[in-house]
């Protein structure tokens, strides 16, 4: 794993957040692209509020079970799990 698809800035005009990424070569990449996407419009008035930024919000699917998500270098990215910890197909 390691392939991403990404979503840009510009395809959304949020401010805070310059891009999304999911995992190209796990099934149903696109319905990832839309779940994350929904996370990032819940989050954002949130972030806008409280001025807080992130670079890139990104899938990631972690050989730790108990992990799911993890903000790396102050924010800079997110990542978030997704995907079922025994079937990343679901």
């Amino acid at each position: 794993m390691g392939q991403y698809v990404e979503l840009l800035n510009h395809e959304w005009e949020y401010e805070c957040i310059e891009r999304i990424r999911v995992l190209e070569d796990l099934p149903r990449a696109d319905k990832a692209m839309r779940l994350l996407r929904a996370v990032v419009d819940e989050a954002h008035p949130t972030m806008k509020k409280y001025r807080m930024n992130a670079y890139v919000v990104t899938e990631f699917y972690p050989a730790d079970i108990t992990l799911q998500g993890l903000n790396k270098s102050r924010g800079y990215e997110i990542f978030l799990r997704l995907r079922d910890a025994d079937d990343p197909c679901r």
